[in-house]
């Protein structure tokens, strides 16, 4: 299972360097949708002793992604949330406020701290962190994220925060030019 994975994300990834991945943009509602990827996380976090939060709007937040592209995003960013932290994951998902056109999924660790200089590094393709090598991974997983953010005219950075922990930030757009709504009778929160 654990190659058939790798090799899927390895085509998916050379599918996004060629634009040869096609997105469908679906308005969902995206704090179910994280709340579903979360707790596919959360017995994985629990058998490695990792404590995890979760933070979501009160009211329903729709936008328009990709769900099998977004899926993919937020799997990447939660697992190597719980794979490289030493005890903690907090995660909150930030709606628009006012007139912003894009929403945030803000995903922190308190894992090995990432330098300045190789917050840019991690997104290129098989690049692993020396300090954490030990860990199972092939490296293509965050270069795979970056790519299907930037699809959907969003991107990740990562940041550190005030207290010394790794923030990974996904920011993506609320509309895109061509849209699908299957849902149209349901009230508009966008």
């Amino acid at each position: 299972n654990r190659l058939i994975a790798i090799t899927d994300q390895l085509l998916d990834f050379r599918q996004t360097e060629i634009n040869k991945f096609n997105l469908y943009f679906e308005r969902i509602e995206i704090s179910s949708l994280v709340r579903e990827v979360y707790s596919d996380f959360a017995t994985l976090a629990e058998q490695g002793s990792i404590s995890t939060t979760i933070h979501l709007p009160q009211q329903p937040f729709f936008a328009f992604v990709d769900v099998d592209a977004f899926q993919k995003i937020v799997c990447n960013l939660f697992s190597n949330a719980v794979k490289y932290a030493a005890s903690r994951v907090d995660i909150s998902l930030l709606p628009p406020s006012g007139l912003e056109a894009s929403f945030t999924l803000q995903v922190k660790n308190d894992g090995y701290l990432i330098p300045e200089r190789l917050k840019e590094k991690i997104f290129e393709p098989f690049y692993r962190i020396k300090e954490t090598e030990k860990e199972a991974g092939t490296g293509i997983g965050l270069p795979l994220a970056r790519s299907l953010a930037q699809l959907h005219n969003g991107n990740i950075v990562v940041k550190t925060s005030d207290d010394n922990q790794n923030i990974f930030l996904l920011s993506l757009p609320i509309h895109h030019e061509t849209e699908i709504n299957l849902h149209r009778k349901e009230k508009e929160n966008t």
